[in-house]
């Protein structure tokens, strides 16, 4: 039986080509959408990203990150929108709904942690040291 697959997951909508705010954009405006995703999912960023990085990222031209802003998935400091935090820093921006679809970076943190510690207790007890893991030498190495 293969090993589970290790790698972390974004969620996007199935209905993303045909989404309202997207229709009509060029492709590389929605692949600039999707990058932004992943990209704050990968570096636990809970939405907020720079535009100067997911362009280059994504390998598309700035002027694709306007269009984004004028079409309210992506928020610049200072928006209106009462569903999403402004951007911590005035060159973010902060991904529409992003915290309504991804698991927030507290919670993934929590989730390796906890996924860890299980793994160091399986092992403590796989190799049978003595004694309980909080004391155990090898593992607390």
């Amino acid at each position: 039986m293969p090993a589970k697959d290790a790698r972390q997951y974004a969620r996007i909508s199935v209905d993303l080509s045909t989404n309202r705010k997207l229709k009509g954009a060029p492709a590389a405006t929605k692949w600039l959408a999707v990058t932004a995703v992943l990209w704050s999912v990968q570096n636990l960023a809970d939405g907020e990203v720079d535009p100067a990085i997911i362009t280059a990222t994504a390998g598309v031209p700035s002027k694709h990150t306007r269009d984004l802003i004028q079409r309210d998935v992506w928020h610049e400091k200072g928006h209106a929108c009462p569903a999403c935090k402004q951007p911590n820093d005035p060159a973010d921006v902060v991904i529409h709904d992003y915290d309504q679809h991804q698991d927030s970076a507290e919670k993934i943190r929590k989730a390796r942690d906890e996924k860890a510690k299980s793994g160091r207790l399986a092992n403590h007890l796989r190799w049978k040291h003595a004694g309980p893991i909080e004391e155990c030498v090898r593992c607390n190495e």
